[in-house]
């Protein structure tokens, strides 16, 4: 049971590590390609810090992805 309990632990804290990660990554997917303005009072209920000290919406998409810029 012991054995179970540790391999749990290990198998939760790699979810956590996954979830956190994926947070990340979808957050510079939606706001590469949408309004960040309800995307950050979601951010700021999901994680708890303000967004609105790291301003996405004054970071222009050629800033963030320098090989875009053919695109608009």
């Amino acid at each position: 049971y012991v054995f179970f309990f540790v391999r749990l632990c290990v198998l939760c804290r790699f979810f956590l590590v996954f979830f956190f990660l994926l947070h990340i990554f979808f957050f510079v997917c939606v706001c590469s390609c949408a309004d960040c303005t309800a995307w950050k009072y979601f951010d700021k209920f999901f994680t708890g810090y303000h967004l609105k000290d790291y301003d996405v919406t004054k970071v222009s998409k050629e800033e963030m992805f320098g090989e875009k810029k053919g695109m608009e």
